[in-house]
């Protein structure tokens, strides 16, 4: 019995020295493998110059800090991107094609700057836009502006945007004199962004709204209060016309609108507020044709009289119609013979158009 557990005893010492001498084997080739690749390292620096192995160093380095901190914005056409360094604003980038910015910060057309301010941790490539996270973060729309179609996430929209005014009957009271019952008046007002950076971070959370329906629409209600309906109707559709009697002195509205361009850097686009609709109540309509039903009635009634009048004088003068009519248009001076009464001028005027007055 002892002999039998004494063999189990050296059985399981030399199963720990092989395990041992694998590990030690192990070891000692992990180190042989450290060791060439130190001395391959070696022999390929020795062959390689110091400006290159300096450049691989630097590049290595940049591509590990580039892969943890730098992050890309693409712009897209017709956008701007405003970034902001530690939470206030450093720099706006835009894409517009044929527009950059001025020397005041506001887009206008044939420049080619395509950004504005300065921050070295962020960098533009054409519509690629690399910043530094952490120090740098692009603005988000919605943090400062509500969301009214101008701008989405970090992207403010740089095309033109229609905005509908309404003015209901209910608002208007004519000062002009003559008008008539006032009617619903409906305009479109082309508004685009020129600089994003007042336009997020200066101008109030509801500009657009404030804009419109605060500083343009006041203006509009005083034309239309100043006009007669045949007027307006005659400008529906005529920017230029409108822009125009906009910023005369009896309407004025040409300051607030500069102010808007230079405070918030919203524009209104010049000839592009226009009258598109113009609609009356129910009840007022039908008193219109109503109205034009009697007229028509009373020009028949006018033109009966005068034509019986022509047949009249034709027969007093003993000629035919067609004929005294010919004789007149020829001849005036024979408007004045006697057998022509003198309510024949007028009457004749009124049923052909023409003739002595």
């Amino acid at each position: 019995m002892t002999a039998k557990y004494g063999f189990r005893g050296v059985e399981t010492t030399n199963r720990r020295d092989t395990m041992s001498e694998k590990k030690d084997e192990k070891k000692e080739a992990t180190k042989a493998q450290i060791f060439w690749v130190v001395a391959v390292a070696f022999a390929v620096l020795a062959f390689t110059p110091v400006w290159l192995a300096i450049a691989t160093f630097v590049v290595t380095i940049l591509v590990g800090f580039a892969t943890k901190f730098v992050r890309l914005v693409v712009v897209h056409e017709a956008t701007a991107v405003n970034f902001k360094f530690m939470g206030q604003f450093a720099k706006t980038v835009i894409q517009l094609k044929d527009h950059g910015f001025n020397a005041t910060g506001n887009i206008v057309f044939g420049f080619n700057q395509k950004s504005w301010g300065s921050c070295p941790l962020v960098l533009r490539v054409g519509g690629w836009v690399f910043y530094v996270k952490g120090l740098v973060e692009p603005a988000k729309y919605g943090d400062n502006n509500d969301d009214d179609g101008l701008g989405k996430d970090e992207h403010i929209n740089l095309n033109d945007t229609s905005v509908e005014i309404v003015l209901k009957a209910a608002e208007l009271k004519r000062t002009k004199a003559g008008g008539t019952v006032p009617p619903d008046v409906k305009f479109t007002v082309v508004l685009r962004v020129r600089n994003p950076q007042k336009w997020q971070f200066v101008s109030p959370r509801n500009a657009k709204d404030e804009a419109t329906k605060g500083r343009v629409q006041p203006f509009l209600k005083s034309w239309v209060r100043a006009s007669d309906d045949e007027h307006v109707q005659g400008i529906k559709s005529d920017g230029e016309s409108l822009w125009r009697e906009l910023h005369e002195p009896a309407v004025n509205a040409g300051p607030t609108i500069t102010w808007l361009y230079n405070d918030w850097g919203l524009d209104v686009a010049e000839n592009a507020i226009l009258v598109t609709d113009i609609g009356y109540p129910d009840d007022y309509q039908e008193a219109l044709r109503a109205g034009e039903t009697e007229r028509l009635k009373v020009e028949a009634d006018v033109e009966a009289t005068a034509k019986k009048a022509v047949r009249i004088a034709a027969a007093q003068a003993g000629l035919k119609v067609e004929k005294l009519e010919r004789m007149l248009r020829k001849d005036p001076t024979l408007r004045a013979k006697p057998a022509i009464e003198g309510g024949f001028r007028e009457a004749f005027r009124v049923c052909r158009g023409h003739g002595p007055a």
